[in-house]
């Protein structure tokens, strides 16, 4: 390549990273204002624009592999934004209050029932929400240089970092124990991908073979824990579990149990004694 294609690369670069970053702070001022209230309204957004950004490298990236890195990092950045605008408001703003703000959306209901889609954002969603948004911007920003070199295997890789981000943040701002064992497991499978993402090493193929199986073992103590805590209470929304302690108090035996099932499935999902294998 040369010197003047190579700035020509990086100012194309450079003009979709701060545009899409431009454009991602003037919609979510446009739906602040529109809404007359806090990003933490359109705090269920944060994974969309992920997760939509893995649909699209997926579809356009066909046509040509090396837009993928570009799409990811417009929805990534899209999501980061939103992800600092909500932290900004809980960290510094201090909109919750100490306690929390929860907004709940119907996917679909049958009968009496709903399967609902909601956000619960409190101090700890907004720290991270602040980490891993930051961080999962600079790591893609990173991977654009770091799999130059590798062609048509871009549009796998970002479309898959581009999933693992969407479902990280949406594990950040689920509001029931639910939603996030569905993300929990879709980062298990994010994992999966990325560490055996050159499945043809012997290494690499084995490596995400013994990551699948370690994290699903983790994965059956944290299903164990939710069936108890939904047994006992006949719900898994964090608001209400958590706003009633004396309910807790009057069922400790069977909080403890699930508490320690749930514990099981960090061990298992960070790889901790005695999984560190």
């Amino acid at each position: 390549m040369s010197e003047k294609d190579s700035g020509t690369s990086n100012m194309d670069l450079l003009l979709i990273i701060f545009g899409s970053l431009a454009l991602a702070l003037g919609l979510l001022f446009f739906l602040v204002r529109e809404d007359g209230t806090s990003p933490v309204n359109v705090a269920w957004l944060i994974p969309v624009f992920s997760i939509l950004s893995f649909g699209l490298i997926l579809l356009l990236g066909s046509y040509d592999s090396r837009r993928g890195g570009s799409i990811a990092v417009m929805g990534v950045g899209f999501s980061s934004v939103f992800s600092l605008g909500v932290a900004y408001d809980v960290l510094i703003n201090d909109i919750t209050h100490g306690g929390y703000i929860e907004n709940t959306r119907i996917w679909f209901s049958w009968s009496d029932n709903a399967f609902e889609f909601g956000t619960y954002i409190d101090g700890l969603a907004g720290l991270l929400l602040l980490v891993v948004g930051f961080v999962s911007y600079l790591v893609v920003l990173f991977s654009l240089g770091y799999m130059s070199d590798e062609g048509d295997r871009q549009v796998r890789y970002f479309a898959e970092i581009a999933l693992f981000v969407g479902v990280m943040l949406g594990l950040v701002v689920a509001n029931s124990f639910l939603l996030m064992f569905i993300f929990w497991e879709l980062v298990g499978v994010c994992s999966y991908l990325l560490i055996g993402f050159w499945y043809e090493k012997p290494s690499a193929a084995s490596a995400a073979k013994k990551a699948f199986i370690v994290t699903r073992v983790g994965d059956v103590f944290l299903l164990l824990g939710l069936v108890i805590l939904f047994n006992t209470f006949g719900t898994l929304r964090y608001s209400e579990l958590f706003s009633n302690p004396e309910l807790l108090s009057e069922n400790a035996e069977a909080v403890k149990w699930a508490t320690l099932c749930i514990f099981g499935g960090a061990v298992g999902k960070s790889a901790q004694f005695p999984l560190h294998v």
